[in-house]
């Protein structure tokens, strides 16, 4: 076995005179679906005038208000739903959805669900990974946009 000789320091760091164990730029990385503080507040104030959701199934309930929105609305909205889904204490909803998933929720047709993902992917709102699609919590600002841009 070969020593490569890596030393890992631990630094203590001083704030306002107490010595803090923890990196000060930890509070700067935060997880996608981690949602807090003004993002709660803008999620909630985003859904609640389409839909509502059930927490212990997951559903969501749409209001007769989603008829008034375009395509890429309802699929934004049914995305932030995931979204505010997995931020209940006791979920086990995953903020991502594929396609299939968003076609039976939204029930629009493939052939409209699949080229508008993209189109929300491409304007930087949606991400995809592996297990679908989402919106992370940092792209709340852009979802605020485009409720209010295609409304």
């Amino acid at each position: 076995m070969y020593n490569i000789g890596i030393t890992i320091k631990l630094y203590s760091y001083k704030l306002k005179g107490k010595d803090m164990v923890e990196d000060p730029l930890d509070q700067l990385f935060v997880k996608a679906e981690q949602v807090e503080g003004e993002q709660r507040a803008i999620l909630a104030q985003l859904i609640l005038p389409y839909a509502s959701m059930n927490a212990d199934t997951g559903d969501v309930h749409v209001k007769a208000t989603f008829d008034d929105l375009s395509t890429k609305q309802k699929l934004a909205l049914y995305l932030l739903c995931r979204l505010a889904l997995s931020t209940r204490p006791t979920t086990t909803f995953t903020i991502a959805a594929s396609p299939i998933e968003i076609e039976k929720a939204t029930m629009l047709p493939g052939g409209t669900v699949r080229p508008k993902l993209s189109e929300l992917v491409k304007d930087r709102i949606v991400i995809k990974s592996g297990d679908g699609y989402s919106i992370p919590a940092v792209n709340l600002q852009r979802a605020k946009k485009l409720f209010r841009t295609e409304e």
